[in-house]
């Protein structure tokens, strides 16, 4: 799941630098809604890296 979140981020920053916040992959942007919301359960290890994310992304 690790690396599903690094592409997750990846894509985000790649939108993010590219001014398409709107244009994200349905798939990616649900799983990141249910990560944050907490209705994903994740490991610690991914909890972390989604913080860091959050922290990024300022979300």
């Amino acid at each position: 799941m690790e690396v599903e979140v690094l592409a997750l981020v990846a894509g985000l920053e790649f939108c993010l630098n590219h001014g398409w916040l709107d244009v994200l992959v349905e798939s990616d942007s649900q799983l990141l809604y249910q990560i944050l919301l907490g209705s994903n359960a994740i490991s610690w290890r991914l909890d972390a890296l989604i913080r860091n994310a959050k922290d990024l992304f300022d979300l």
